[in-house]
Formats: C-alpha cells, structure tokens, sequence
C-alpha cells in the first residue's frame, strides 16, 4: 500500500438503496477531498465528484454535496445539470424521506436550519432556500450534524443553554458506558 493510500482519510459514508454500493467522501487532506463510490460487489472504488464533500443520496435519485462552502443538487449519474442550492453557504445536508425537500444549516453560524423545496424530473427544479428556525444548537461534527428528521416529521435536535437566559429547564446528558455488561448483570440470560 502506498503513502497516499495509507494515508487517505474516508468519512460521511453512507449506503445506497439496494445495499449494493457505499457512497462517502475521501481525502489526504480537507482542501484535496472527493466524493468516490465503493461497488461492494466488485470492490471497486470510483470517482464520482472531486473537489466534493459530505454527499447525501435522495429517495428521487440525487445526490447532494458540498463544494467550497455551499451545497450543490445533481442527479445520481451526474449526467444532468448540476444546481447551487445554499445561496449563502451550507453544511449538514439532510433530505426529507420523499426527496422533495432539502435541510441544511447556515454555513457561517450554524443557527439556522434552512429547507428548500426540490422538484425531481427531467429538469431538476430547486426552490429558494427559507429558514425553518434559528437558535442556539449543537454543531456537530458529522455528515448529518446535531439533528435528524423524525419519521412523524419532526424535527430532534441537540439545543445547547443560551448564555443570555437562565435556562434551568435544560435536560441533562448522561452517558452510560459498558452498557452491554450492565444489562448483562441486570437482565440474566438464563
């Protein structure tokens, strides 16, 4: 194995409808990323978009990713036109369930949570980006950031304290480590 294999960095992975192929982004470094393609059947790795990050693969049959700070829609094959949709930068894409919506937050701030309507067809159509809501929120530091969209269509999210109220209210965290021998102990098997 070479030095830039042995060195190469894979993140953001995610596996595509049919459990046939891994879409993620690869890399030596942040500014030398690409998004690339694993065919788990003939383990073949292929280039898809260079200069590309953190892809997200939509129930209509796009993708979504990163390039330079904003957030870019084109069809799967990237045969068809490729469209800007963050008109001031984007990150953590996360499209709704039927493919017909895209979230993301702000790029400078992370505050908001912004949603643009997308209408697959032969000509992809992408809406103008809305603010959802705004507000103090963890940032996270993977490929779908602090929040996921609920199957009832709600969002959950990770809010952290405002430092200009008094936010008593704020539920706590607790981490359980060795989870696995506790429920052990606790719940026999026999």
């Amino acid at each position: 194995m070479g030095d830039e294999q042995r060195d190469m960095a894979y993140r953001w992975p995610e596996i595509l409808p049919g459990g046939r192929a891994v879409l993620f982004t690869r890399g030596t470094a942040v500014d030398q990323m690409e998004i690339a393609l694993f065919d788990l059947e003939t383990r073949e790795q292929i280039r898809l978009i260079p200069g590309g990050a953190n892809p997200r693969y939509s129930p209509t049959g796009h993708i979504v990713y990163g390039v330079d700070g904003t957030l870019r829609v084109a069809p799967f094959d990237l045969e068809g036109e490729r469209q800007q949709v963050s008109t001031n930068g984007g990150v953590h894409p996360f499209w709704s369930r039927d493919g017909r919506e895209l979230f993301y937050r702000s790029f400078a701030d992370g505050r908001q949570v912004l949603a643009v309507p997308i209408q697959p067809g032969p000509t992809l159509r992408v809406g103008r980006p809305e603010v959802l809501f705004e507000g103090p929120c963890f940032l996270g530091t993977g490929p779908d950031g602090p929040y996921h969209l609920a199957p009832d269509g709600r969002f959950v999210m990770i809010k952290v304290g405002d430092a200009t109220t008094d936010d008593a209210s704020a539920p706590d965290v607790i981490l359980v480590q060795n989870w696995a021998e506790e429920l052990s102990a606790k719940v026999p098997t026999r």
